[in-house]
């Protein structure tokens, strides 16, 4: 699995000196379905991704192709997901052991989550970091 590859295709948006902005349209996973018209579930969503931009033959509306990780995408998960819920229920239990008041602890788990995700926005620019994607090939 350290080989596995996340791959997009996207369409380039805007170029700067230092990055590149790549549209991804992310699709549901029923995106395949016949009865998507009558199911109100499925949706494509529109997604900006910052690259570094390390090429000079790329123009607006260029067809490229993005890679990254497929352990990239499992911390990410980690991180939105899997620490926040760690966190939350252990605020929820050691406070519902020591205080035994059910609707303050429960308002202090949700409270640690706020806190979590402002720390979280805090260091987006340490995450963007982290979490890059490359141009795989630099034009379909």
């Amino acid at each position: 699995m350290n080989n596995a590859k996340i791959t997009h295709e996207g369409e380039i948006s805007r170029i700067y000196s230092d990055v590149i902005h790549i549209r991804i349209i992310q699709n549901t996973a029923c995106s395949e379905c016949h009865a998507k018209t009558a199911c109100h579930i499925s949706s494509n969503q529109e997604k900006i991704i910052e690259v570094p931009n390390h090429f000079q033959s790329l123009e607006i509306g260029d067809k490229v192709v993005l890679e990254g990780s497929a352990s990239m995408g499992l911390k990410a998960v980690l991180y939105a997901f899997v620490i926040p819920l760690l966190l939350m229920f252990s605020v929820l239990i050691l406070l519902l052991d020591l205080i035994s008041g059910e609707i303050f602890a429960s308002i202090c788990a949700v409270a640690i989550l706020i806190v979590y995700y402002f720390a979280l926005y805090l260091l987006k620019d340490k995450f963007k970091r982290k979490f890059t994607f490359s141009i795989k090939d630099e034009r379909l």
